[in-house]
């Protein structure tokens, strides 16, 4: 292990750098891609879903009877199964 980390200790260290913008600078993250996501969050908040801003300004839905925090996606997913009556 010492040969490991005197081989480490000889490789030179850098601070990594940003090539460029960062391409997601431009977006608006806060406004809904699509009608579909404007309904797909409508129907989650009737459901009693509640929506929180997480990193990176993604939406994310805490679960009513758990408490738990799903994407939207699978948030649509589990409240289908419900409606449904499969098992979530």
């Amino acid at each position: 292990m010492g040969r490991y980390l005197d081989i480490a200790d000889t490789i030179p260290r850098t601070e990594p750098t940003r090539q460029g913008a960062d391409p997601t600078d431009s977006l608006d993250l806060k406004k809904p891609e699509s009608e579909a996501d404007t309904e797909n969050a409508r129907r989650l908040l009737e459901a009693g879903w509640k929506p929180k801003v997480s990193f990176f300004e993604r939406v994310i839905w805490e679960r009513p009877d758990t408490g738990f925090y799903r994407s939207e996606e699978a948030a649509i997913c589990l409240l289908e199964l419900n409606r449904s009556g499969g098992r979530p």
